[in-house]
């Protein structure tokens, strides 16, 4: 098998979340990738301490969920960000560091991603699947944990190789590695709906009086989602949730 190049195994790195500078020695940094390739195995401890807090937080976030169908709790997609605000909001407790932001400094429009089992994220499923209410965005849902026989939070996540791959929300937030990718478009997907039907009305001397004529009124609003470059010089448009967790934090 041919050698890589530094500069293909820089790439490699860089795919991997591997960090290095232009200190890193090409054996070094060989050892690197080669170690983030290897299945990640958490030690009794780990597991045991994951399946804590997730016990802790789930406790925390049951007032907070919703019926949508009897007998199966869901979570909404705003459910499912304040669960992620609240995780994020303990790690930069624990993690916050200052910095400054130098002003002369040319600006790069940058994002953030996770790779999570070496494998970027691009989105979650939607996994509502009630015909009465289409619009209806549920990421989240319970699933029992065998071990401590209660619910925790799943989600769906879409992996850059096309997989679907469903684990706890918990772990997925704490052990992901966050890549920074430029920006290349904002896309806004329009959401907008009628919301029924407003009278119009004129002004009458110093009162404003009713025409008898009514009109749509329409709520505007925009669901964003983002195109951007990956390390690797690969373009690809991935879903507002799973864009910059990590910039809340650091």
């Amino acid at each position: 098998m041919a050698t890589k190049s530094f500069e293909d195994l820089k790439i490699e790195a860089a795919e991997l979340g591997v960090a290095y500078d232009e200190n890193t020695a090409y054996s070094e940094l060989q050892k690197a990738v080669k170690d983030a390739k290897a299945p990640t195995e958490m030690t009794p401890a780990e597991i045991e301490a994951i399946k804590a807090e997730s016990n802790r937080a789930e406790e925390e976030l049951k007032r907070k969920s919703e019926e949508v169908r009897a007998g199966e709790k869901t979570y909404s997609e705003s459910q499912v960000k304040d669960m992620m605000r609240s995780v994020i909001a303990e790690m930069q407790e624990k993690q916050s560091k200052a910095s400054e932001e130098d002003d002369d400094k040319p600006r790069v429009n940058t994002l953030t991603i996770p790779r999570f089992t070496n494998k970027f994220v691009f989105g979650f499923k939607n996994r509502n699947n009630d015909q009465y209410a289409p619009d209806l965005v549920v990421h989240a849902f319970d699933i029992v944990n065998p071990d401590t026989k209660k619910p925790e939070a799943n989600v769906t996540l879409i992996l850059e190789d096309g997989e679907e791959l469903t684990v706890p929300l918990w772990p997925v937030l704490t052990r992901s590695v966050y890549i920074q990718c430029d920006i290349l478009e904002t896309i806004k997907q329009d959401t907008s709906y009628s919301d029924g039907k407003v009278e119009q009305v004129e002004v009458d001397e110093y009162s404003p009086k009713g025409t008898g004529s009514f009109v749509k009124l329409k709520v505007n609003q925009f669901v964003p989602s983002f195109r951007i470059r990956l390390p690797d010089g690969r373009e690809q448009v991935v879903a507002k949730e799973v864009v910059n967790w990590v910039t809340t934090f650091k």
